[in-house]
């Protein structure tokens, strides 16, 4: 019933299904623990008089994380005045990362890292430059208010993580609203190894009081730290901007499979992984950070 305005027949975005089956997992875990906390004290009270410490400790029984928490990261926005560089910050949860496309990353895309393994298919945007544009410092249109200058200054904002989560959902935005059609470019996305170690603050947060081309933090030139993450599983979107079919592929084991509303079957040859690098039409992708 939490989902309920998407569980009509009416078209809904999987990005926004995805927010909403979190939210009522999240509903539902909270309320079974409460549920069972609950329980746990009638249980207590009835039997505190005649367990000894050790039977007390065995009965209690360990609370399930937040589904949320799994799922949480925390972005940090800075701020940062061009004229007195004063800087602000300000930190908001999320649980998938919105990363736009353009016609420009191309250009940078093969060079581009591509984690473990190369990249099936050269010279397209990659989910690499998608993050590298994602958290790269940029001027914004309208001037901003300054505490420090008490007035409107040209302002320049960076989006960093301060803290990544363990199962990463990266959204590519193919649907442009604006210009009413679909962006069916090739985004090109490792397998194993996307490593968002450099995009952590101490390593890429722009630095009181240096301009726009110095903005960098190079941390005395010390490599950052690896935070690793593999895919486990991509949600494909075929068709335009009003309407298409969503269908997933998923990793179980080693393998890679196709999943089409009821139809699971392998995919492509071998593990299946070469012929999932290759669609054309990834919409969301999940990651899983590999243990440290």
């Amino acid at each position: 019933k939490n989902i309920r305005s998407i569980a009509r027949n009416d078209q809904h975005d999987s990005q926004e299904f995805f927010q909403a089956f979190l939210d009522s997992l999240e509903t539902h875990t909270l309320f079974y623990q409460k549920l069972a906390r609950e329980m746990r004290q009638v249980y207590y009270q009835s039997e505190i008089k005649h367990s000894t410490p050790f039977e007390l400790a065995q009965s209690k029984v360990a609370e399930i994380d937040s589904v949320k928490k799994i799922f949480t990261g925390i972005l940090r926005s800075t701020l940062v005045c061009e004229k007195c560089g004063c800087k602000r910050i300000q930190s908001e949860p999320f649980t998938n990362i919105s990363l736009p496309l353009a016609k420009e990353f191309q250009a940078s895309a093969s060079t581009a890292e591509t984690g473990s393994r190369s990249s099936p298919r050269k010279g397209k945007i990659s989910v690499e430059i998608c993050l590298e544009h994602f958290t790269l410092p940029e001027v914004l249109t309208d001037p901003v208010h300054c505490p420090s200058c008490s007035t409107k200054t040209r302002t320049i904002k960076q989006h960093t993580f301060s803290k990544l989560p363990k199962v990463l959902c990266l959204h590519l935005k193919r649907f442009d609203a604006a210009g009413s059609n679909k962006i069916n470019e090739f985004v090109s996305f490792p397998a194993l190894g996307l490593d968002l170690g450099s995009y952590l603050p101490h390593w890429s947060e722009i630095i009181q009081g240096h301009g726009e081309d110095e903005t960098r933090n190079s941390n005395g030139g010390a490599d950052s730290p690896k935070v690793l993450y593999d895919l486990f599983g991509i949600v494909n979107h075929k068709g335009s901007l009003n309407q298409g079919h969503y269908m997933c592929r998923v990793k179980f084991g080693e393998h890679w499979y196709n999943c089409n509303d009821s139809f699971v079957s392998k995919a492509g040859e071998g593990t299946g992984e070469n012929d999932v690098r290759q669609s054309d039409d990834a919409y969301m992708l999940f990651y899983i950070q590999r243990a440290k």
